[in-house]
């Protein structure tokens, strides 16, 4: 895909704009998380930062702020003045949604939390009507969605001159964490079938209790059969082919692409029959096809990242709760380690029903 100059500036922009929410965050640990402290350091080392004006009028803001009430989500504009490097944070964002499904699916639909939604489940009637003959009175089937507030948590843990080198290595590092491993994560939480809600946790899967469709097996021949028979299947229901989209991994877009001779479609995705295509390798061995238009997402369009040097952290991937007798934790400080903790406010459903159509498959 080629940019132009004004795309190409936009990229390089927010790459800036990622690189140095990471240099802040570097600064903001050296300095015991003094957020004052962190903007002085970072306008001393980047006085040439396109930034530098943001971050230093930043820490002293957070410093005199006067005491308000405990925030809670019934009060969602209780962070706003809490949150003055939201520019920078969210060029991570910004960064990591196009890496994500969710970035790059069009036309689903962006909805706030914890607000009532209305979904039109079927349609009126209409017949032809001769002259004097009475009209037929049909009525809108309308039922109601709600996104509560979910949250996508991780602590990454590193060392202590990790976080105090300024190379662009290091800070490359950490801007690729915080984007990657969110965007990887949300990717398998949207696709996996196995995947059902937890109330008050986490969302299902846009595939859990989804019908799927089997596959006629593992070759070039298969995979072209399979393709037709999940497309004609899915425009049954969905005759709108308008926002169709098909979600698969890189390697069955090759697969595709080589079964069906297709010059639009690649690893990085395309078209298929003339149906955009999205990939991610989160998507693994199933072939997805989704209205968007039923698909609906809230975000609040940034990340929380809050750095601790003096915790104690189990370190697994999935830690005991509550904890048990036996379970082993990490001191930080005596180990001269530190605990990044990345938040994603994020939570989506589907909201309509046979809006999504998949099939397992193993290409060889």
């Amino acid at each position: 895909m080629q940019l132009d100059v004004k795309d190409f500036t936009q990229q390089k922009l927010t790459e800036l704009r990622a690189n140095d929410y990471c240099r802040w965050l570097q600064c903001l640990y050296q300095e015991n998380d003094s957020p004052g402290g962190a903007s002085e350091l970072f306008a001393m080392r980047y006085p040439r930062s396109l930034h530098v004006d943001l971050v230093t009028k930043a820490g002293p803001a957070l410093i005199t702020k006067a005491s308000i009430n405990p925030g809670t989500t019934v009060e969602p504009g209780w962070a706003a003045p809490l949150s003055p490097l939201r520019p920078l944070e969210e060029a991570i964002v910004a960064l990591a949604r196009p890496l994500s499904l969710l970035g790059k699916i069009d036309r689903l639909v962006r909805a706030p939390f914890n607000v009532s939604v209305p979904v039109q489940t079927g349609g009126g009637t209409y017949r032809w009507t001769g002259q004097g003959a009475p009209t037929p009175v049909g009525n809108l089937s309308l039922s109601s969605a709600t996104l509560p507030i979910l949250t996508a948590t991780g602590i990454l843990v590193v060392t202590a001159e990790l976080l105090k080198l300024t190379s662009e290595a290091s800070v490359a590092f950490l801007r690729n964490e915080l984007i990657r491993g969110i965007a990887k994560y949300l990717d398998e939480q949207l696709t996996d079938p196995t995947l059902a809600a937890v109330s008050g946790v986490s969302p299902a899967s846009i595939t859990n209790g989804a019908p799927s469709i089997a596959s006629a097996g593992t070759s070039a021949a298969n995979a072209l059969t399979d393709i037709k028979l999940l497309l004609k299947t899915f425009t049954d229901t969905n005759p709108n082919t308008e926002t169709m989209v098909l979600l698969m991994s890189p390697g069955v877009a090759v697969a595709f692409a080589v079964a069906t001779n297709s010059q639009t479609l690649g690893p990085d995705g395309g078209t298929l029959f003339g149906v955009p295509v999205l990939t991610s390798a989160a998507v693994g061995s199933r072939v997805i096809a989704l209205d968007p238009t039923a698909l609906l997402v809230a975000d609040d369009g940034g990340l929380d990242v809050s750095i601790s040097r003096n915790a104690t952290v189990e370190m697994e991937t999935t830690p005991a709760s509550p904890a048990v007798a036996g379970t082993v934790v990490v001191p930080l400080w005596p180990l001269n380690l530190s605990a990044l903790k990345i938040r994603r406010f994020v939570n989506w459903r589907m909201a309509r029903a046979n809006s999504v159509l998949f099939s397992n498959v193993n290409y060889s």
